[in-house]
């Protein structure tokens, strides 16, 4: 899931809907969090809302049409918790130890390709 929505960000993001964005990979990791103390019986349901939220918010805040876009080479850890910690928001550091977090257990460069550009666009808006 974590790896569809940063994949969803990546392909998606404009500045009106970025904060929306973050918040389906923030949510989805948090599942990933929260699953070993749901009970077996509550996964399912617990797993299927948590794609229905990120899949919602998905939906409202995106454009009809994606395009892949072509980032340069995403920066290395260190250098994204420095810039995270710098802009000194909420969202830029949770956003980005969320990403680094599931990096870590898959490493995908689209978490840190999506970490990268929410934390350049956050620290623009400042």
């Amino acid at each position: 899931m974590t790896e569809t929505f940063a994949g969803v960000y990546v392909r998606n993001v404009h500045q009106q809907n970025f904060i929306a964005l973050i918040h389906t990979i923030t949510a989805t990791t948090a599942t990933r969090t929260v699953l070993p103390y749901v009970s077996e019986q509550g996964r399912p349901d617990f797993l299927l809302y948590a794609w229905q939220f990120a899949a919602g918010l998905y939906s409202i805040s995106s454009p009809k049409t994606s395009s892949q876009r072509m980032l340069s080479e995403p920066l290395k850890k260190e250098e994204l918790i420095a810039r995270a910690v710098d802009v000194n928001e909420e969202h830029a550091i949770k956003f980005t130890e969320a990403c680094l977090r599931e990096f870590a257990l898959q490493p995908k460069v689209v978490y840190l390709q999506a970490a990268q550009d929410a934390v350049s666009r956050i620290g623009s808006k400042l």
